[in-house]
């Protein structure tokens, strides 16, 4: 089947292929003739791209560069890519809505100078095409002054550092130069504040003679844009009376004091910590050496006379001596010091001469109950005169002997009784004190069981008993 007819024909082929043409010639008499022709289809052009840039632009640092790019194929777009300075910042689909707009903002991370942004597109068949835009980046800011002293204090001779604090994040580097004297123009170019006496963003300098100066430092960067920093420096010769100091010299003033203050404060408290100390180890100590004190004089009458109050009853009534003789009734002590043993004429020991006295008291007091009428019983019986009767064995003959036997008379034998005095018992208390926990050990008397007691150790009164 023919496509066409005619001798000469416009073809045109929407993607590269391969094919085969075949040319058919018919002659008027009918007779025919065919040639054959193989022809590859295949993308020979490049795509076209514009940015429509033709002149240079000039941007500052933080300033936004847009775009705008036409792509077009007479095939299809493959990729549509964007370049600041080659290197590849943002690649698209060729179909991609925004892909032809770009913008850009150039930062501190950007040398000042001329720049390029490239539009770059790829066609189905690999064929590049792209679009340039140079652009001119400048500093527009001059550097930036941090924060330095303003004014200053020395002395004729003394050197000091004079530093600049600045920085500027677009100019890799910049220049110091120093003017330390404002009152005069040493190169003659009519302005004494930018004399050069000194480089660099770090100088010592000092001064020979006294009174105000002005310091001057300029700071250049690589845009040519200046900045300045002015120190008024007061050169003292020493004999000024007003005595100023350099805010060096003050600060280190009030960091001594500073410092002695702190040593003050800790002084005086490890003093008071020490007389604190001192006093508890003095109380400790005395309460550790104080003596336990003896019990006094009613203590011994409520453990020994069983004073009310105490619950221990009191004990029965001692015999009095008289001589040498207990005499198992009450009546008046005579010769107690040589009764107990003590030196005839000597004195006895207060506590127990209180508690004999107390004893006294007690037995002369009268008594009650069944106890009362038993003694008056014996106090109302009439008193026995007593009879000596003498004998004697003189003028007794061996015969007139009598020689009676005991059981001669059928009388029952008299059996003598007994009356030896019993065993005398332990009456010796030993406990543990319930405070210190220490053993004491105490005699009770003849008569008393129980009793209340100081602890020797530590004088807390301790209840005691036998038993």
């Amino acid at each position: 089947v023919d496509d066409t007819i005619g001798s000469t024909v416009n073809v045109s082929w929407s993607d590269p292929t391969n094919i085969t043409i075949r040319l058919t010639v018919v002659s008027t008499d009918g007779r025919s003739a065919s040639v054959y022709q193989e022809i590859e289809i295949s993308d020979i052009s490049e795509p076209e791209v514009s940015i429509g840039v033709t002149a240079v632009l000039e941007r500052t640092y933080g300033d936004n560069v847009v775009l705008s790019g036409q792509v077009s194929d007479n095939w299809g777009i493959e990729t549509i890519e964007w370049l600041v300075d080659d290197q590849l910042v943002r690649s698209n689909a060729g179909d991609d809505e925004g892909a032809t707009v770009y913008s850009h903002s150039f930062d501190s991370s950007y040398a000042a100078g001329s720049h390029t942004v490239t539009l770059r597109a790829t066609d189905l068949s690999g064929r590049v095409a792209e679009d340039t835009a140079s652009i001119t980046l400048y500093d527009s800011t001059p550097p930036v002054i941090g924060i330095f002293v303003d004014e200053i204090s020395l002395q004729i001779g003394q050197t000091f550092r004079f530093e600049a604090n600045v920085t500027d994040a677009e100019s890799n580097d910049l220049l110091f130069s120093w003017d330390f004297d404002g009152s005069v123009d040493s190169d003659a170019d009519g302005d004494p504040r930018n004399d050069a006496d000194s480089y660099g963003d770090s100088v010592l300098w000092s001064y020979e003679n006294s009174g105000p100066q002005s310091v001057v430092c300029h700071i250049e960067n690589d845009a040519g844009l200046v900045s300045e920093i002015e120190i008024l420096v007061n050169v003292m010769s020493g004999s000024e009376s007003d005595g100023g100091y350099d805010l060096m010299t003050m600060g280190m003033f009030g960091l001594a004091a500073f410092i002695g203050l702190v040593l003050i404060v800790m002084l005086f408290w490890r003093v008071i910590s020490n007389r604190r100390l001192a006093a508890l180890v003095a109380q400790q100590e005395e309460t550790e050496e104080a003596p336990t004190a003896a019990p006094s004089a009613d203590e011994q009458k409520a453990m020994w006379g069983g004073g009310g109050g105490t619950g221990v009853s009191a004990p029965e009534s001692s015999p009095q001596i008289f001589g040498d003789v207990s005499s198992g009734m009450s009546g008046a002590t005579a010769d107690i010091s040589t009764a107990m043993g003590e030196p005839e004429g000597g004195e006895i020991d207060p506590d127990i001469a209180a508690l004999l006295e107390s004893a006294k008291r007690s037995e002369s007091a009268p008594a009650s109950g069944a106890a009362n009428d038993l003694l008056s019983a014996f106090e109302s019986d009439d008193t026995v005169e007593r009879e000596d009767v003498d004998f004697s064995h003189e003028g007794r003959t061996e015969e007139g002997a009598s020689t009676w036997s005991p059981g001669e008379d059928g009388g029952e034998v008299f059996q003598p009784v007994d009356e030896s005095e019993p065993e005398a018992q332990d009456r010796t208390v030993r406990q543990n004190c319930s405070s210190c926990e220490k053993m004491f050990e105490v005699d009770l008397p003849e008569g008393v069981d129980a009793a209340r007691t100081a602890c020797p150790h530590c004088g807390s009164i301790e209840s005691i008993s036998l038993g």
